[in-house]
């Protein structure tokens, strides 16, 4: 079983940040993507706007998994990972916070 720290890197995570909702949210993150690869923040974030439309992301649930998605492309950093469905009951039902 691989964990989740297995595909991510410390400067690829945000902490505690101050947006109103998760359009907001998707700016901070794209500047941090798109500074790993050669791509302008603009197109980050509207890949993941279009990757939000596509499928819930995650984002707003304190937990967003970047993954390939046409349109928005691959780094050589990205995994393969198995789509997570942040929207089921179990999963929130699972949770102890």
């Amino acid at each position: 079983m691989s964990t989740l720290g297995a595909y991510l890197q410390a400067e690829d995570v945000l902490l505690n940040l101050p947006v109103a909702d998760k359009g907001s949210c998707f700016t901070p993150s794209a500047c941090t993507s798109s500074a790993s690869v050669a791509w302008h923040p603009e197109d980050v974030s509207s890949g993941l706007m279009r990757r939000e439309q596509a499928g819930s992301t995650g984002l707003g649930l304190g937990m967003a998994v970047r993954t390939y998605y046409s349109g928005i492309g691959n780094t050589n950093r990205d995994k393969e990972l198995k789509q997570l469905d942040f929207e089921d009951r179990a999963f929130h039902e699972s949770r102890t916070d």
